[in-house]
């Protein structure tokens, strides 16, 4: 199991390899690098997969400190020099779509193209009391996944999000694994100053994909903030993916396979 050290912090990943086009996924929070198993089952004949786990996550390195967006952001930059890959897909989910946005917008040299499933972007930017009572629901949610059995842990998670039920069996097991391994000093960016969509969508200059799903089923991105999105960044293009929420490539593997493999066959 390899890791490499980059941004002062060990960073566990693993890689498919070949000569291949490069493609780095970056998980949402609470996973790790290996939620993503349908996907890189399905790429990995035509791309070099890199599946990291953030920082806090998984088995890489949990610091008592340094946790904001830019220093994800950077821990990606410092993964991809590492590995001397050359210019790279990338594709976020949830808290790595964030990251990975925003990898684009500071360290353009380094990404080929963006693949953006439902980011943590709203319409309007959440108060700090509003930040508070959602960092202070997260904490406490991790807390008793760790303390959960593995039936107990679904059960409650198929309550909050029904969508679950649609989920492949093959996603089931990495998904429970990496509750019990995410440290809890990830709160501490849901506790950041958050950071404006538009000030990172202004500073993307590779060809995007930006997914999107029905926000009634827990989706983030609205339909009318991905129309603001596109506008303002032409680089940007936008997939809505029915009959998903949050988790799109769990609720509708079809039609997001079908999405993501037709814009990196444009863009590799």
């Amino acid at each position: 199991m390899p890791d490499i050290m980059a941004n002062g912090i060990t960073i566990h990943y693993e890689r498919t390899g070949g000569n291949k086009a490069p493609l780095v996924l970056l998980h949402g929070l609470t996973d790790t690098g290996q939620c993503w198993p349908r996907l890189v089952s399905a790429l990995r004949r035509d791309h070099d997969i890199i599946t990291p786990d953030a920082r806090a996550h998984g088995l890489s390195h949990a610091p008592e400190s340094g946790y904001s967006y830019d220093i994800m952001a950077a821990d990606t930059a410092g993964l991809i020099q590492a590995l001397s890959l050359k210019k790279t897909a990338l594709i976020g989910h949830s808290m790595g779509a964030m990251t990975a946005a925003l990898v684009a917008a500071s360290y353009p040299a380094l990404v080929r193209c963006l693949v953006l499933e439902d980011p943590p972007w709203h319409d309007t930017v959440p108060s700090p009391e509003q930040r508070a009572v959602a960092a202070d629901g997260w904490q406490t949610m991790i807390k008793g996944m760790q303390r959960a059995t593995p039936e107990q842990l679904l059960a409650s998670a198929t309550q909050r999000n029904p969508g679950i039920k649609q989920w492949d069996a093959v996603e089931l097991t990495p998904w429970r694994e990496a509750k019990q391994q995410v440290s809890p000093h990830i709160i501490q960016l849901l506790r950041a100053a958050p950071l404006a969509y538009q000030d990172i969508v202004n500073r993307i200059v590779c060809p995007t994909l930006l997914l999107t799903a029905d926000t009634e089923r827990g989706a983030i991105v609205t339909p009318q903030l991905a129309r603001q999105i596109s506008a303002i960044n032409k680089h940007v293009s936008v997939a809505t993916i029915s009959n998903a929420g949050h988790n799109i490539r769990r609720e509708n593997f079809v039609d997001y396979h079908a999405a993501v493999s037709a814009f990196l066959a444009a863009h590799t």
